[in-house]
C-alpha cells in the first residue's frame, strides 16, 4: 500500500523529506499555527501572494485568540513549540527562505502575543514585496 507521504494531490508543493503535516503531528502544533505555516511554506511553489494572504489571515486569528481577555475558554497559550533540530530539518528540506523561516519560527514557538504580532508585521512586508515583484514581472 502506498504511503500518504509518497502521494501528492494537485502538484508537488509538499514533496520534501520532512513534510509539514509530519512536523505538525510530531510536535502537537495548534490548528491556527499549522495552517499559517503551511501556507507560508508553500507560497512560492503553489499560489503565490494568495497563500501569503491566507497565512496572514490565520496568524491574525491566532493573535485575536491569544489576546482574548473576554473569553477564558478561547484565550490560550502555544500548544506545541517545535524543537530547533526538527525545525531546522523542516526548513531546509522544504527549501524555505530566510524571511519565511523567521516568520515560521515566530509562529511555531511563540510564548507571547508580541511574537505573533512580529510575524504578522513580517508577513505584511513579505506580501508587499511579493506583490511588487509580481507587478514588475
Amino acid at each position: 500500500m502506498q504511503k500518504a507521504n509518497d502521494m501528492q494531490v494537485g502538484g508537488s508543493h509538499y514533496a520534501a523529506a520532512y513534510q509539514h503535516w509530519d512536523l505538525v503531528e510530531d510536535w502537537g502544533v495548534g490548528y491556527l499555527e499549522g495552517c499559517a505555516t503551511k501556507y507560508l511554506t508553500r507560497w512560492r511553489k503553489k499560489n503565490g501572494v494568495q497563500d501569503l494572504e491566507k497565512a496572514l489571515h490565520y496568524a491574525t486569528k491566532l493573535l485575536e485568540i491569544a489576546t482574548d481577555t473576554t473569553n477564558r475558554m478561547r484565550a490560550r497559550a502555544n500548544r506545541g513549540r517545535v524543537g530547533g533540530e526538527a525545525l531546522d530539518r523542516f526548513l531546509v528540506s522544504n527549501e524555505v527562505g530566510a524571511v519565511e523561516s523567521l516568520i515560521i519560527t515566530d509562529l511555531l514557538n511563540w510564548s507571547d502575543p508580541q511574537h505573533i504580532g512580529r510575524a504578522i508585521a513580517s508577513l505584511k512586508e513579505l506580501i508587499n514585496v511579493a506583490r511588487s515583484e509580481t507587478a514588475s514581472a
